[in-house]
């Protein structure tokens, strides 16, 4: 997104999480979004087949994590605050 402040791109797909975080961290003056063409993608994690046990405990406890919030909470300090407020409403 630097390049595209620096008019060295015309445009720039990103995903909403990455997007509001450079704008949280940067000085993002000038860039608008769009994201109103397209609809949020999932999350997802890779994990290893040759590792059948650890993979069946990381899924576990991604999905005791996304029970109880602590995803939601965790992607919540990359939205930006009127983001995270409409979310509450």
């Amino acid at each position: 997104m630097s390049r595209l402040q620096k008019l060295r791109l015309d445009a720039v797909l990103a995903v909403d999480l990455a997007y509001h975080y450079y704008q949280q961290t940067h000085d993002s003056e000038g860039l608008a979004a769009d994201p109103l063409w397209t609809a949020p993608d999932g999350v997802y994690c890779a994990l290893n087949p040759h590792q059948p046990e650890l993979t069946h405990y990381l899924q576990q406890v991604l999905q005791q994590m996304a029970t109880d919030g602590t995803i939601s909470d965790i992607l919540q300090q990359y939205k930006p605050a009127q983001l995270n407020d409409s979310a509450t409403d």
